[in-house]
């Protein structure tokens, strides 16, 4: 029974924070929605806003699946060390088309010639765009800590970290657009960016600790034919190519949206039922 007990216990401390991560962080993006609809040209901004997430989310969605794998592999410092240098190769190679389709030129060709937005909204997006260069990095970092937390038990930083990814969000994004008149869509990207920055910085902290002090160098017991990159990358195909085919809809909805009547107005009204939406799966 003392066992039993002690089971729920452990389990419960595991799946409360988990749980507020899960609250907390899709919560921001109603919140920041609501901030962006008191910038100057709220239709544009979340217009702007709508098509730049939807031409990004593809190419960070393969990294997405990283977390899980980090949390089944992550056996020892050996094994840490192998997954860290998979997630900043992986990083880095989602970064690089970011980087190109942040160029002002190709961004406007891109949207306007491939997805059929209307160049006043196309046109809003590129500083935006640009931001969101360093969401590879600082998606895959936050992941990376969090798969490690959550394999040794360690998760309540998850859930602060989300409660300051939310309030961070909302302080820098209403002021941003309320006093400082920054674009709508730019405003949002750079709320967000922080509030994640600022979300990866608190999962790292335990992280440190556990890794110095909390993680055995090698396990024995780990099979070292699981110790190679071929191993690691076959478990995460599976989850790469799920995430690329469900986050590939989001470009096709934007390029139909994009050619139908009202264009402008479909366009801003897609963000704020997504985000309702992901808010009702809490």
């Amino acid at each position: 029974m003392n066992t039993d007990d002690t089971s729920q216990r452990a389990l419960l401390k595991l799946f409360v924070p988990l749980a507020m991560s899960g609250i907390f962080f899709p919560l921001a993006r109603p919140v920041v929605n609501a901030a962006i609809a008191r910038s100057d040209d709220p239709l544009l901004a979340l217009a702007a806003y709508s098509v730049v997430f939807s031409l990004t989310i593809p190419l960070l969605s393969p990294l997405f699946g990283l977390r899980q794998i980090v949390t089944s592999l992550a056996v020892d410092r050996d094994m840490i060390h192998r997954l860290g240098i998979l997630t900043l190769v992986l990083s880095g190679l989602a970064t690089v088309p970011l980087l190109f389709a942040a160029i002002p030129d190709v961004y406007l060709w891109l949207v306007i010639e491939v997805v059929g937005v209307p160049p006043e909204i196309a046109a809003v997006g590129p500083p935006a765009m640009l931001v969101l260069v360093t969401a590879p990095i600082i998606s895959v970092a936050r992941g990376y800590y969090q798969g490690i937390l959550v394999k040794y038990g360690r998760a309540n930083a998850i859930g602060v970290g989300a409660l300051i990814y939310l309030v961070i969000s909302i302080v820098v994004a209403f002021p941003l657009i309320s006093v400082f008149k920054v674009e709508g869509a730019l405003a949002a990207t750079i709320a967000f960016t922080v509030g994640s920055l600022a979300y990866a910085f608190i999962v790292w902290i335990p992280f440190r600790k556990l890794h110095r002090d909390g993680i055995p160098e090698r396990d024995p017991a780990f099979d070292d034919d699981k110790r190679n990159q071929r191993f690691i990358l076959k478990q995460y195909y599976p989850l790469a190519v799920s995430s690329i085919l469900m986050a590939s809809i989001e470009p096709v909805i934007q390029a139909a949206i994009a050619r139908s009547p009202g264009s402008e107005v479909g366009l801003a009204a897609y963000p704020v039922v997504i985000s309702l939406t992901w808010l009702s799966k809490v």
